[in-house]
């Protein structure tokens, strides 16, 4: 069933010249293969094989392999759609639709994941991955290239935004009233946060700051500063920070115990 999303905002989209290029190298590749398989065959049913049949055989069978693969990958790619609306967004892979309203995501995960050459740190492709859940539905999760998609890392900034913008006046609201609010392990109330074990009283935190997919804690007290959470981890982290530097803007108003 359609969910009402409001107005198309944006779209996102592989980049054309990608697909491109993964079709006609993916067509070669294959067409490569075809012919040393084909050569093999010549080899050793035409000629006197001296064992060269097996090694033009393999590597052709690999090579129409990547390019089967090089294909396959492309046609997923060319399947992907991203859709921002006024109240919502829309992700299609496949002839497959998820749909979900900004108003019903209970908790967001966003992620960056960056795949490395280990002696070098050579960064060689990065990935944006999301773990929406909504009030009602199905879980979505997925993942999109950064070099694959242009400005993608912009629809990531806008589920923050939105989601952000209809749950962080909540948050407040019952921060005010006495109530705990949840983000995983860790939990805000007026007596401070929690990870789970220990409590860090509003008086003793100094800053709190996310860096490189981490939340420091950083406490006036250097000796005991809490290990770095990672953001990753936590559901709605930017619905935590801004309520954390919130309270920490108007530091008179909680109070401990």
């Amino acid at each position: 069933m359609a969910i009402e999303l409001g107005q198309l905002q944006r779209e996102y989209k592989v980049r054309p010249n990608r697909n491109r290029a993964n079709l006609i190298f993916g067509r070669l590749f294959v067409i490569a293969g075809m012919l040393l398989l084909l050569y093999t065959f010549y080899i050793t049913f035409f000629t006197e094989p001296d064992g060269i049949q097996y090694l033009f055989g393999t590597v052709g069978f690999l090579i129409a392999l990547l390019g089967w693969l090089g294909l396959r990958i492309q046609k997923q790619e060319t399947s992907i759609c991203v859709q921002v609306f006024t109240e919502g967004f829309s992700y299609s892979r496949s002839g497959k639709t998820d749909q979900v309203r900004w108003d019903n995501i209970t908790e967001a995960i966003l992620g960056v994941v960056q795949k490395k050459l280990r002696r070098h740190h050579v960064i060689l492709e990065t990935f944006y991955e999301y773990q929406i859940t909504p009030q009602s539905g199905t879980e979505i999760q997925f993942r999109l290239k950064k070099n694959a998609i242009p400005d993608i890392e912009q629809f990531s900034n806008t589920i923050r935004n939105e989601v952000t913008r209809r749950q962080l006046p909540k948050a407040i609201a019952t921060f005010n009233e006495g109530g705990t609010i949840q983000f995983g392990k860790l939990s805000v109330s007026r007596t401070g946060i929690n990870n789970g074990k220990v409590t860090m009283a509003w008086s003793d935190i100094e800053e709190l700051k996310l860096n490189k997919g981490s939340i420091k804690f950083l406490k006036k007290d250097k000796s005991s500063n809490w290990s770095d959470v990672h953001a990753g981890q936590i559901p709605n982290v930017f619905v935590f920070m801004a309520l954390v530097n919130n309270v920490l803007k108007n530091r008179s108003a909680p109070t401990s115990g």
